[in-house]
């Protein structure tokens, strides 16, 4: 059997990942659903932010969008899950390092607002596993339109990008506090002693355990343990939870620090440079360089 290779593995690692909830809940409050019409339904509009404006609908959908097109709200779920899923494809296949579900989520959103094959930058950090520059350069680079400056609604979409990409998806979490991990390993421990007692004396191994059971102190035991049990797991749930707030970094997590200043003519070069070096994929051919959220950009989307 031939031996894989580095890119192979790597496609392999990717390969199953899809947008979380999370990720796709990021993406619906930014690109927001416009324009809303009074019956829930919504209607094209110019997205003026794009360079240049496009015609635009529901979630930040573009592709064959004219003026006057109306959708039902089911419809534009319905498409903007066609449209992410063409994302999804374009990550995997420009990113040549593994990534965990949150990295994954944070290049899709971005990829689905401003367009991974160009962005030069964020790629070169992201493929030498560099996520502490790459999430950095989501705010010092990317929250500009050239010819337009810094745009307010794309500086927090950046910023919520970079603070997912450095958000550690609920299982390492565990994987990567000392503290949890022990907790744990607890947890299954006692899981696995649950049944043990009432197993024995099934099997007549242990006459001090039919005791118990005779005497209605296993039962006590065993709820204890379960007790003990729950306990831990509420513990590791609100660790996750404070987590993904930003009030907890596990143990052997890496530490990130962050970088706001925007660096209005970087944008510049890094498209320039990333159309040159970029494969033309579908997404240049249908995109373009438009930029999409004029919604949330403009701030018609709460806060």
């Amino acid at each position: 059997m031939a031996r894989k290779g580095l890119n192979d593995q790597v496609r392999e690692a990717n390969a199953s990942l899809h947008i979380s909830k999370r990720g796709l809940d990021l993406i619906k409050h930014f690109e927001g659903y416009h324009d809303r019409l009074p019956d829930g339904r919504c209607k094209a509009y110019l997205d003026t932010i794009a360079n240049p404006p496009v015609w635009t609908i529901g979630y930040g959908c573009t592709e064959g969008v004219t003026e006057g097109m109306i959708w039902t709200e089911e419809q534009a779920e319905r498409e903007l899950l066609r449209e992410i899923a063409i994302h999804e494809l374009e990550v995997k296949r420009l990113i040549k390092v593994p990534l965990n579900q949150y990295q994954f989520d944070a290049l899709v959103s971005f990829s689905y607002n401003y367009g991974l094959a160009r962005a030069k930058t964020l790629r070169g950090h992201v493929d030498r596993g560099d996520f502490q520059a790459a999430g950095n350069s989501l705010v010092q680079v990317y929250p500009v339109v050239r010819g337009k400056g810094v745009i307010s609604g794309l500086l927090r979409r950046r910023k919520a990008e970079r603070d997912l990409m450095w958000t550690l998806p609920p299982k390492e979490v565990v994987a990567s506090s000392r503290k949890l991990t022990l907790l744990s390993r607890i947890r299954s421990t006692l899981l696995a002693l649950l049944p043990v007692g009432a197993f024995s004396d099934y099997l007549g191994y242990f006459e001090q355990v039919k005791d118990y059971i005779v005497d209605k102190k296993y039962f006590f035991i065993l709820a204890l343990f379960f007790g003990a049990w729950m306990l831990m797991k509420w513990f590791e749930n609100k660790s996750i939870e404070d987590h993904e707030n930003g009030n907890y970094t596990p143990s052997k997590a890496t530490s990130y620090t962050e970088e706001n200043e925007v660096d209005v003519d970087a944008i510049n070069n890094d498209t320039e440079a990333s159309f040159d070096e970029a494969p033309v994929s579908e997404l240049d051919t249908e995109y373009g360089p438009a930029i999409r959220g004029a919604g949330e950009a403009s701030g018609t989307v709460a806060q």
